[in-house]
């Protein structure tokens, strides 16, 4: 007797495989040519799943560009074959390919995952895309033409991170939408870590949709740090050189606040010191903008070894911490272990030390309210992590000499808050040129105003309510996803349990969901969110980094 789909034992055993798939792989991509295909097409003519205007301007040029160009070859050479037999340009085609089909494949959630995962994406969306229409509403439209916002996507450990839509290799499929990839693991916990959505939409996706504006920004920051200290001290030069490199990750910051307000300050703290196990960190990479400054190295040292030098990490290799143990080196004697210590020397990603972000984050809510107790909470936290030190400390590749070396420079902190505030000044009062000679500064492109704190305020007390109450209007202004993350992550931080029944931890979780809820609720009652019809600024090419 033949078995019937009734009566085999295992009939969901392919689902069941799918699911820890895409459990432990981060994701729903394969790099399987037909596969891949077959899965994109079931989204063509789904409306609901993914709306016509990601249909025409984002799925319908992929699949065009996988079938009619790069073909199932091309495909295989970029998934199948030695990852060192590939140039930079097939690096960043098969970086954009494997991100655009999971931004892609996770809206199939009828067929490919859990429509959890789907609804709390709804969630990110509902972010993302009202940040990146807020910040456009001012005359900057005036340079826009027809590109939608980016797709939100669950990803690995290995983020949050922005892939704008200006990646030459996007450009080049004739995709009209870029990517931001959102850690997993915050889907269900986590809350503080969803305020890096404002630096990464607010702050990368829009800078690098300007063109020229970030060589301007830092032009701008050498500038003003020139003409308010003194070039010709080592110190200083180096300082100066050091926030030009980190230009573009202080812009991100700067308009992260202008988005969400104070709770970007705040939250970014409280998220450094929950994935740094506690602090903020106070020692870091001494940036540069110099040649060869764009590196992802580590320095080996061992026992009975020289010291190894590795010039380029792989990006499939995660070390949490600056510094720790690697391994053993073998053969492996637990009586006497000669243990390979490393230490990271990270340049790729330029973002300014974490105990001076909070100084720059101050500065701007210092600017649009003089008032707010904020800016003061803000730096007091930051500096309460240094425990009374007057220090920081950059640390200087030296590459000259035969070993490869980490020079400590020791900053006074005093002089690394004037440099932050003056670089968030330089930043916040840059221009971007609207239409004919009228300029606008990057402060007015999005700014936060007393009614985007009065909405703040009601929604943490709809939040913290236990009646069920619709969203507030203050004024003309509508609440929106960003006052919805900035009432959430300011809720978290200041509420605490007064019942023995329930703990803090609780609380939060509570908010969480709350939050959630609202964000998807937004995200389904208005159609410009849902993914719908976006102007936004056209997007010039630009150098793809290291």
């Amino acid at each position: 007797m033949a078995m019937t789909s009734a009566t085999n034992p295992i009939g969901n055993l392919i689902a069941a495989i799918s699911d820890v798939y895409y459990t432990t792989h981060d994701g729903l991509f394969r790099p399987n040519y037909h596969e891949l295909l077959i899965d994109l097409v079931k989204l063509d003519g789904n409306d609901i799943i993914l709306p016509r205007n990601y249909q025409t301007n984002v799925l319908q040029p992929f699949i065009k560009f996988l079938k009619e160009q790069l073909k199932e070859e091309g495909f295989n050479k970029l998934f199948h074959e030695d990852e060192e037999k590939l140039d930079r340009r097939d690096k960043a085609l098969k970086k954009a390919i494997e991100e655009m089909a999971e931004g892609l494949l996770q809206r199939n959630y009828e067929f490919k995952y859990f429509s959890a995962s789907f609804r709390d994406l709804k969630a990110i969306q509902a972010i993302v895309t009202t940040i990146f229409d807020d910040i456009l509403r001012s005359d900057i439209t005036q340079l826009a033409t027809d590109i939608l916002p980016p797709l939100a996507k669950w990803g690995g450990r290995k983020g949050p991170y922005a892939i704008p839509q200006s990646m030459p290799c996007l450009k080049e499929m004739n995709i009209r939408a870029g990517i931001v990839s959102f850690p997993a693991e915050h889907r269900t916990g986590g809350l503080l870590a969803w305020i890096s959505l404002g630096h990464e939409v607010a702050g990368h996706h829009f800078l690098r949709s300007i063109d020229g504006l970030i060589p301007k920004l830092r032009e701008n920051i050498k500038t003003a740090l020139m003409k308010s200290m003194d070039p010709d001290d080592s110190l200083t030069a180096s300082l100066i050189d050091y926030w030009c490199a980190c230009a573009e990750e202080t812009a991100c910051d700067v308009l992260g606040v202008l988005n969400i307000g104070p709770s970007f300050g705040i939250g970014l703290i409280g998220y450094f010191r929950g994935v740094r196990g506690g602090k903020l960190k106070s020692t870091g990479p001494m940036y540069s903008t110099g040649e060869g400054s764009s590196t992802n190295s580590l320095i080996f040292e061992g026992a009975g070894i020289d010291q190894i030098f590795v010039e380029k990490v792989s990006d499939n290799l995660t070390l949490k911490q600056t510094e720790g143990l690697f391994g053993y080196i073998g053969p492996y004697d637990p009586t006497a272990p000669r243990p390979l210590k490393y230490q990271k020397f990270k340049t790729s990603n330029k973002h300014p030390l974490d105990i001076i972000r909070p100084f720059v984050i101050a500065q701007i809510i210092r600017s649009f309210n003089p008032s707010s107790h904020w800016s003061e909470l803000i730096e007091k936290e930051a500096l309460s992590d240094l425990n009374g030190r007057e220090h920081i400390t950059l640390l200087q590749l030296i590459k000259e000499s035969p070993r490869i070396a980490i020079s400590p420079v020791i900053v006074p902190v005093k002089l690394a808050i004037k440099t932050a505030r003056i670089a968030a000044e330089a930043v916040a009062e840059s221009t971007i040129l609207i239409r004919g000679s009228v300029e606008k500064r990057l402060r007015e492109v999005v700014k936060w105003e007393r009614e985007d704190e009065e909405l703040v305020e009601e929604i943490k007390r709809i939040i913290l309510s236990l009646r069920p109450e619709s969203l507030p209007t203050v004024g003309e202004k509508e609440c929106s996803a960003r006052h919805i993350l900035a009432a959430s992550i300011l809720s978290a931080v200041q509420t605490r349990s007064d019942s023995e029944s329930v703990t803090s931890i609780h609380v939060i979780e509570s908010i969480f969901n709350k939050m959630k809820g609202f964000l998807v609720e937004i995200f389904e009652r208005k159609p410009t969110l849902n993914l719908g019809q976006h102007i936004v600024v056209s997007l010039p090419p630009i150098e793809e980094e290291e």
